[in-house]
C-alpha cells in the first residue's frame, strides 16, 4: 500500500520551492493570533460571521483563528526589522472561515503570502516572483489593455 500526498499538498510543495528558489525565505507561523492582528492591525471590520473565534483562550495572543496569512507576516517583519534589508518573506499555509455550507461550520482556505521589505520598492521582485510562480502552478491569467 502506498500513501500519496493529497494534490494540494504536492501544488503547496511546488509553490514553497519555487519562491524560495527566487529568494524568499519561508516562515511558519501560528494559525491562532490575537483579535487585534487579525482585524484592527489589518483595518478590517468583524462582522461576526468570518472569523473562529475561542470561547476560552489562554492567552491573548491566541484568541482568533486567523482568516488570511497577514497577521503572521507582518508580525515576523516586525520581529525582525533590524535585520538588513531586504527582508523577503513567504508562507504557504491554512487560513480559516466560517461557512455554513459545511457540516463544521468552517472551512480551511490554503493561502499564499510574501512580503518584500526594503529600501527601494522591489516591485520587479515581487512581479517576477508571481509571474514565475503562477507559471509553474499553470495558472493562466489573462490581462486586458484599454487603448485610448
Amino acid at each position: 500500500m502506498s500513501l500519496k500526498p493529497l494534490p494540494l499538498n504536492e501544488l503547496s510543495d511546488l509553490i514553497k520551492s519555487e519562491i524560495a528558489m527566487n529568494g524568499f525565505s519561508e516562515v511558519l507561523t501560528w494559525i491562532l493570533c490575537s483579535y487585534k492582528e487579525n482585524f484592527d492591525m489589518l483595518n478590517r471590520k468583524d462582522d461576526k460571521s468570518t472569523a473562529v473565534i475561542i470561547g476560552n483562550p489562554h492567552s491573548s495572543d491566541f484568541e482568533v483563528v486567523r482568516t488570511s496569512l497577514m497577521p503572521g507576516i507582518l508580525k515576523t517583519v516586525g520581529h525582525n526589522k533590524d535585520h538588513p534589508k531586504p527582508i523577503k518573506i513567504f508562507e504557504v499555509g491554512d487560513a480559516l472561515v466560517l461557512s455554513k455550507k459545511k457540516d463544521v461550520g468552517a472551512t480551511n482556505c490554503r493561502q499564499l503570502a510574501a512580503l518584500h521589505c526594503g529600501a527601494i520598492s522591489g516591485f520587479e521582485v515581487k512581479l517576477s516572483c508571481c509571474t514565475y510562480t503562477n507559471l509553474v502552478a499553470a495558472v493562466c491569467y489573462h490581462c486586458e489593455v484599454e487603448s485610448d
